[in-house]
């Protein structure tokens, strides 16, 4: 005979707030380690016993693919999926793009996304994890949860998504030592310093009256941007010795430039960020003159990189970002550089993969890295 509503949801409900299914796996105290993560929890892990992995939030998976086995991740969230509405869909997440057909055959732990920022507990409990790793910087959150569950729950950080970032190295760390990677996540961070080196001893002799000005356009900021969304404190910039146009300029209550502001800057060049590219070709093509008052347009200086900030930050793109717009700001001093070869050394450094082509190849990367030659024009 069938059992009433009432009498399964006495079924359930332990399972929810106990989590007993996780409550009878065994557990070797011997093996146990104290993991201190991104919010100086200290979670105990049975790391020999890590078999069973859900990573929860904006850019979660996304570290824990630079680090982990990805075999041992049993469910994701929708966004990570293809399933429902992908906002994403078009623009490069290559974590996502070197995974995607084993991500879709993965049961759901919440619908994830910008628009959906909250665990969801009853959905992680049936994909049965023995470690979460969240990016839900909230301790009480992440407390709760654990409890809730009977599951460790790590904590990771993009420290504001720069790739050079201290609370990057942290999470890599982290990451390393919960999962038994530690080789792994040195060789990782090893990288990614050699690269600032790199970078920082091209620049070395420029000297400050010789610096090239450049403004960033299009940058994403939950969604994709046209012309008048930027940063001030942006790191390729800064990793490069290139005046920011829009350092000491004030933005609106959206976080939006003035354009009469940008074109007294008036920047010697100027990048794109590819994803808000068709949002500012309308914007351009009502009123192209106007932006032809920037030298960089009426000169030809005018430049396409790849969209980093998709659910958050594409690190390796980031890094691959710094690289292009450094020689374009100093070609003298990149003669034979590449900025396919090395974005495919990049993405294989992080994933294991090169992947330039598949990120290129992208609705919103019109192409790849690129001079901007029509910009009405440009992807048709």
């Amino acid at each position: 005979m069938m059992k009433s509503k009432a009498t399964l949801l006495l079924f359930v409900a332990p399972l929810l707030l106990g989590g007993c299914n996780n409550a009878s796996k065994s557990k070797n105290k011997d093996n146990e380690i104290i993991i201190t993560d991104l919010m100086d929890r200290e979670v105990s892990i049975d790391r020999d016993n890590i078999k069973r992995v859900v990573c929860i939030g904006a850019g979660a998976l996304r570290l824990y693919s630079y680090v982990g086995d990805m075999n041992l991740i049993v469910g994701a969230e929708d966004i990570e999926r293809s399933v429902g509405e992908n906002r994403f869909e078009g623009a490069a997440r290559p974590y996502y793009d070197a995974n995607k057909e084993y991500l879709a055959t993965l049961p759901s732990v919440g619908k994830g996304g910008p628009a959906n920022q909250v665990a969801e507990p009853e959905l992680i409990l049936n994909a049965d994890p023995d470690l979460i790793i969240s990016e839900y910087e909230d301790v009480k959150k992440a407390d709760d949860l654990s409890a809730q569950l009977n599951v460790p729950v790590l904590v990771t950080s993009y420290g504001g998504g720069n790739v050079f970032s201290e609370q990057v190295k942290k999470s890599l760390t982290m990451l390393g030592e919960a999962l038994n990677k530690q080789s792994r996540a040195e060789a990782l961070i090893s990288y990614i310093d050699s690269c600032k080196t790199e970078l920082e001893e091209k620049v070395k002799d420029v000297k400050e009256d010789e610096q090239v000005s450049m403004y960033i356009g299009c940058l994403g900021n939950w969604g994709r941007q046209s012309f008048l969304s930027t940063s001030k404190q942006y790191i390729p910039f800064a990793m490069s010795k290139i005046k920011n146009a829009a350092a000491d300029l004030q933005v609106d209550d959206k976080g939006l430039m003035d354009l009469e502001a940008i074109i007294e800057q008036n920047p010697d060049k100027i990048i794109l960020d590819s994803a808000g590219v068709d949002l500012f070709k309308t914007d351009y093509v009502k009123d192209p003159t106007t932006y032809q008052a920037l030298s960089a347009f009426a000169n030809g200086e005018l430049y396409l990189q790849m969209p980093f900030n998709v659910y958050y930050t594409n690190l390796e793109i980031s890094l691959m970002n710094c690289y292009y717009v450094a020689s374009i700001a100093y070609p003298e001093l990149y003669t034979g550089f590449d900025i396919a070869t090395k974005s495919n050394e990049i993405t294989k450094q992080f994933l294991g993969k090169e992947l330039y082509d598949s990120i290129k190849n992208m609705r919103y990367s019109y192409g790849g890295y690129q001079k901007i030659n029509d910009l009405a024009h440009l992807g048709e």
